[in-house]
């Protein structure tokens, strides 16, 4: 009974961990502090951008294999306490160089973690018998994040305004310290189920990724999980320079930036309701059409009233997490958890890796307007592809004449 409660109490503390990781001042202003600040020129930040995502699949895999042989609690401490020694330093140097190592490290502080957090609650919700919720679960615990980044863009550009860019960055690794806090708290559950805990490291990779493509819609759902994650890249690096160039000023940034942070909670906690209504399949893609249409008004409506469409594009974004984790932990065994995680979200990391550079680069050279039509050919044309590749797979797995749509979660819209 106690370890029962123990391990209830790891969602709401989850939730906690979210919020306070995520509740950082420099969200509206980080791309401004790098340009007016620091002197960086735009095709500087999205190439430092870029880098940031090859930082990030540099450390993934490592980060899930010792989530997965270690423990998921100790990851997430060493993650956001990184994370909080970074983002001080990040606000701190004001040289091109140390900028840019900071930066590469604050991937780490950010990547580290987020393997391991699914893990843990899908792991939690295991052992309670209740694997059915994790959609739901998920979907909050990804509102509770844009919930975070709405707090900080309603606060940090006005602080910021007040204080100074660099100051309101520095302060921000306080929450951190504090979702470290709380991670200690953390029970962790039992999932130490397989063989895989006794082998090597290359041997368990090898065995994690065997059994990802015995799966034959998992390599799908993993590039799937990259092309329609990307939305939250985009608001949260082209969302403050489409601002800042049709005049809004510092300190109003934020508050124009946080719709699409509501519409992306709205977006987390209703996926479950929509995706259990259409099936996971039409589902996805409706939320693929959904954000490549975004990019394609984003294209050719050049006007401060098209910021209306970062929402939408945010917003599928967040209905779309949900779903694709579910489907893929549904597809994978406890002890092989974070590690195939890490996959998906070097999938994400590689598409971020090569799509802000080439908006970057086309934004100097041409416009923001041009990217954005890029961006949105970019999006319908692979995550299209992806999702026929996905339902062609399903079909021959189920060897049946129709597509086979995987069973949707269980319970209650949220």
């Amino acid at each position: 009974m106690a370890d029962t409660a123990r391990l209830e109490s790891n969602i709401r503390k989850m939730y906690l961990f979210r919020f306070f990781q995520n509740f950082q001042f420099w969200w509206p202003i980080w791309v401004l502090y790098l340009t007016d600040l620091r002197g960086f020129s735009f095709t500087q930040v999205a190439v430092i951008e870029g880098l940031f995502f090859v930082s990030m699949m540099v450390v993934q895999i490592p980060a899930g294999v010792f989530a997965d042989r270690v423990g998921r609690k100790p990851v997430l401490v060493v993650g956001v306490l990184i994370n909080a020694a970074v983002v001080f330093a990040f606000g701190t140097v004001d040289s091109f160089w140390p900028l840019f190592v900071t930066y590469l490290l604050w991937a780490w502080g950010m990547a580290i973690p987020m393997s391991a957090d699914t893990a843990l609650i899908y792991d939690t919700l295991r052992q309670l018998k209740r694997e059915d919720e994790f959609q739901r679960v998920s979907g909050k615990y990804n509102a509770v994040f844009n919930l975070a980044i709405l707090a900080s863009l309603l606060t940090g550009a006005p602080l910021a305004a007040a204080i100074g860019l660099d100051v309101a960055i520095q302060i921000s690794a306080i929450a951190s310290l504090v979702a470290a806090g709380v991670a200690l708290t953390l029970h962790e559950p039992d999932y130490k189920t397989g063989i895989f805990v006794s082998r090597s490291v290359i041997g368990f990779l090898k065995d994690t990724f065997a059994a990802a493509r015995s799966s034959p819609g998992m390599p799908f759902l993993l590039g799937l999980y990259g092309f329609l994650t990307i939305g939250t890249m985009v608001t949260g690096v082209f969302f403050q320079p489409f601002l800042s160039g049709h005049g809004v000023a510092l300190g109003d940034v934020g508050y124009l930036q946080a719709p699409a942070r509501v519409m992306a909670v709205i977006g987390a906690l209703t996926a479950v309701w929509f995706s259990a209504r259409l099936g996971e399949n039409r589902f996805l893609f409706a939320v693929a059409a959904s954000m490549s249409a975004g990019f394609f008004v984003l294209g050719v409506w050049n006007s401060l009233g098209a910021f209306f469409m970062f929402l939408f594009i945010n917003m599928g974004s967040a209905m779309a997490l949900p779903v694709i984790l579910d489907m893929l932990n549904r597809r994978i065994g406890s002890d092989q958890r974070a590690t195939i995680m890490s996959a998906a979200l070097i999938s994400n990391a590689l598409l971020a890796s090569a799509f802000a550079p080439l908006l970057g680069t086309i934004a100097d050279a041409h416009s923001l307007s041009v990217g954005f039509l890029i961006g949105g050919f970019v999006i319908a044309a692979g995550s299209g592809l992806l999702l026929a590749g996905f339902v062609l797979s399903s079909r021959h797995e189920a060897g049946v004449g129709g597509v086979r749509e995987p069973k949707a979660a269980a319970g209650r819209p949220p």
